[in-house]
């Protein structure tokens, strides 16, 4: 049977990897670093899967970058299930936030591919 992931520890990986920085994705979310580096290494460990190259700065590694729209998805919809219930301001806060979340994954992965493409030249 699959493990439960709270969903806590895909919003810590999602901002780590948008804003690459475990500090300033708990500034975001407004908890600490040290949360923010338990979320991702609990992910981790019930992955079975290193998320991010460790080496010179917080990178994705390739599991990370396949979980990545995975999570932004997963998050997503929990949050539409709130929807309903809250005030048309927040509704439309969210929507764009998951535009912007959208259109950011989008980004990363075209310019992943072009560096791809360039590195085999």
């Amino acid at each position: 049977m699959p493990a439960n992931l709270p969903i806590q520890w895909l919003r810590s990986f999602i901002a780590v990897a948008e804003l690459g920085s475990g500090i300033r994705a708990a500034r975001e979310a407004g908890i600490s670093q040290p949360t923010v580096s338990l979320h991702i290494g609990k992910l981790e460990e019930t992955l079975g899967r290193t998320l991010f190259d460790r080496r010179r700065s917080l990178r994705l590694s390739k599991a990370g970058k396949a979980l990545l729209p995975r999570a932004r998805h997963v998050v997503g919809l929990h949050d539409d299930l709130f929807l309903d219930e809250a005030p048309v301001e927040d509704v439309v806060e969210r929507q764009r936030a998951k535009a912007v979340s959208l259109l950011k994954g989008a980004l990363d992965e075209l310019e992943g591919r072009h560096f791809a493409t360039a590195d085999r030249s």
